[in-house]
């Protein structure tokens, strides 16, 4: 990387990592001279897109995000659940859209960068001392990572002829969501996508600087159909159990990178949306399709959750 390539890097990291306005930003060039001179903000991030190799992708969706146009909806002209159009009154520029950030380029730049590749390594170097007397002490302790490293890749039924994490480079993945509010009245909600990469050390893979965001669900509603926005999200998994070709900067050889998602979690509200059961609020919550709620005699707000496997007799109660 030349010499102005890298003063627009520097002056980009300068920005985020200062968290610098971009009213403040533009007086930086007369503050820190450079030859030759720093281009304004907005082409310094069309250069930075280009320098990253990757960019967003949009995709139209509903004006409630109910669902995104992907998929079995690809082709609608209407939302299948709140009968919203997809098309302002033109019939071309679509009423709202879901920005997706790809995460393969992002795994390849990881292995690329002599740092983020040696860290990385955590997960082969945890998973190659010996037991700890079934302490667990990260993910890769439980029986679900344990048999998928005794598990051939299946992709669309067709078995592939490697098991899951057998090379020490592969990743393992996590993703999460939970609604939030933006805006104080509290009305609108909006869905961010995160996905956290487990082969980096405890310490440092839940820190902001190290999180993948896949993109937010804009709202102003709770999606009816998440899956449809993590569809592009889906087809950049089935790439990566086949591998992508990467560079291994520490080897300094040429790789199948591979990824593959081994836990999804979130609140109450977040993993009934993401496995289309009923929320806590349910007469049958989550996936406890054996117990049923009943309103407390003396106050609606107390719900008694009741197992019909002991007849009713046993009950627990909680707002």
């Amino acid at each position: 990387m030349d010499a102005y390539n890298r003063s627009i890097c520097r002056a980009f990291a300068y920005k985020l990592k200062t968290h610098t306005s971009d009213h403040d930003f533009q007086y930086l060039p007369y503050v820190f001279n450079s030859e030759p001179p720093l281009p304004g903000l907005s082409k310094i991030r069309s250069h930075i897109t280009r320098l990253s190799g990757y960019k967003p992708e949009f995709y139209d969706c509903c004006p409630n995000s109910c669902c995104c146009y992907l998929g079995p909806y690809a082709e609608l002209s209407t939302c299948p659940f709140c009968k919203e159009g997809r098309y302002q009154s033109n019939g071309k520029k679509p009423r709202k859209r879901f920005t997706y950030i790809p995460i393969i380029p992002r795994l390849i730049a990881f292995a690329r960068n002599k740092e983020y590749s040696t860290q990385m390594q955590y997960r082969h170097q945890h998973c190659s001392t010996e037991a700890r007397d079934n302490i667990s002490v990260d993910i890769f302790d439980g029986t679900q990572y344990k048999t998928l490293c005794e598990t051939h890749v299946t992709v669309d039924t067709k078995t592939l002829p490697y098991k899951y994490f057998s090379d020490p480079r592969d990743i393992a993945l996590g993703l999460s969501t939970d609604g939030f509010a933006p805006f104080n009245k509290r009305k609108k909600t909006a869905w961010p996508l995160l996905v956290f990469n487990y082969n980096l050390p405890p310490d440092v893979r839940f820190h902001a600087e190290n999180l993948l965001s896949l993109g937010v669900i804009p709202g102003p509603k709770k999606p009816k159909d998440a899956d449809s926005f993590l569809w592009p999200f889906l087809q950049e998994l089935f790439r990566l159990a086949y591998g992508v070709k990467s560079l291994d900067i520490s080897a300094k050889a040429f790789f199948l990178l591979r990824a593959f998602l081994i836990v999804v979690f979130g609140d109450i509200p977040a993993i009934s949306m993401l496995m289309r059961m009923k929320g806590h609020n349910g007469l049958c919550p989550m996936s406890h399709l054996r117990d049923q709620g009943h309103p407390h005699p003396r106050s609606p707000c107390v719900c008694l959750l009741y197992s019909s496997e002991q007849n009713n007799t046993s009950s627990h109660s909680g707002k």
